[in-house]
């Protein structure tokens, strides 16, 4: 249905959890070239606080995608999206303008947001004489209607990265995992940096772009910014040694309620925290550190503590966040 047309090819590459492979392969297999398995995720490792949960690890997901580039390949684009993420027809053509006109390694794209009530979602899915690939094509141009027409709205989230191989290799992903905070914004704050050229395109502003149907804010806590005592439980639930690294996460606007944003919060603090005495941040790969250093200043500057700062964002200082840890922790 999406035109790939401007690129030599394009590979879609799913990658699943080991013990979901029976039930999604077959589902899967007409839509992806390369169906990868994972065998890890945030309940395998955090067995005592996140047994419940099977959410991925971002540097899995990457590793799955570059693994199926041919044998010495360096010239390809990775694309990381979401599997609720759909495509617009002239996707791939608009793409490949954008890359060759501003000779960008990497960008970004905010998704358009389609109102569910205007989809007949049920019927088209309930339908006994649909297959359910017809279905989704139903759906599909139903939503491209609602394109054409300009009933849709935008989001400030992220969750479609487009990156060079070269800019793969210069930067890992840490411990963060996809479905919670704070990892969109992580992987647009690094792109700024180790990226030639990064922009974000809002699919608003464009005939082109990715959208979602329906819109999924609600996992946003009510009353984040001045959260009642009562609400900041799960923090004691941590070790304080490792909530210590909250202090190191510039990007968290707000205290986490939940335990699981709050374990990729600190995994993003161990992203941002320098592995030596200096200020290379340990998302940069090795051999990384000159493109760096040129860069990082305009981004981020660091406290007397060594505690990071992002310029270009409001989001929570040092202190305050210093502040929750001792208040909840």
């Amino acid at each position: 249905m999406t035109n790939t047309s401007g690129f030599d090819s394009v590979l879609v590459v799913c990658a699943i959890l080991s013990d979901e492979y029976d039930t999604l392969h077959d589902v899967l297999a007409p839509y992806c070239q390369r169906i990868k398995t994972l065998y890890r995720h945030t309940g395998t490792e955090y067995p005592k606080l996140l047994s419940n949960t099977k959410l991925t690890f971002l540097q899995d997901i990457v590793d799955a995608g570059t693994s199926c580039a041919e044998h010495n390949d360096e010239d390809f684009y990775l694309m990381l999206t979401n599997a609720d993420i759909c495509l617009t027809s002239n996707f791939y053509t608009e793409l490949s303008h954008d890359l060759a006109r501003s000779n960008r390694t990497a960008l970004s794209i905010n998704r358009k947001v389609l109102p569910k009530s205007e989809l007949n979602i049920s019927s088209s899915l309930n339908d006994k004489q649909s297959t359910p690939h017809s279905a989704a094509q139903k759906v599909w141009q139903q939503a491209h209607d609602l394109i054409d027409k300009g009933e849709y709205k935008t989001h400030g989230g992220y969750d479609c990265f487009i990156m060079h191989a070269a800019v793969v290799k210069s930067f890992n992903f840490g411990s963060q995992f996809v479905g919670y905070p704070f990892w969109g914004t992580n992987i647009d704050f690094a792109l700024h940096i180790m990226a030639k050229g990064y922009k974000n395109v809002r699919s608003k502003g464009t005939s082109w772009g990715t959208y979602h149907l329906g819109n999924d804010n609600n996992w946003m806590p009510s009353n984040m910014l001045n959260p009642d005592d009562g609400m900041m439980t799960e923090w004691k639930q941590f070790r304080k040694e490792d909530l210590a690294y909250l202090a190191w996460c510039p990007v968290m606007g707000y205290p986490p309620q939940d335990r699981i944003t709050l374990q990729n919060a600190i995994n993003c603090g161990k992203w941002f925290r320098p592995l030596t005495n200096d200020t290379v941040t340990a998302f940069v790969n090795d051999g990384y550190a000159s493109m760096y250093l040129k860069k990082i200043a305009k981004h981020l500057k660091f406290t007397s503590e060594g505690l990071p700062i992002v310029r270009w964002k409001r989001k929570s200082n040092p202190k305050t966040r210093q502040s929750w840890i001792q208040k909840w922790g």
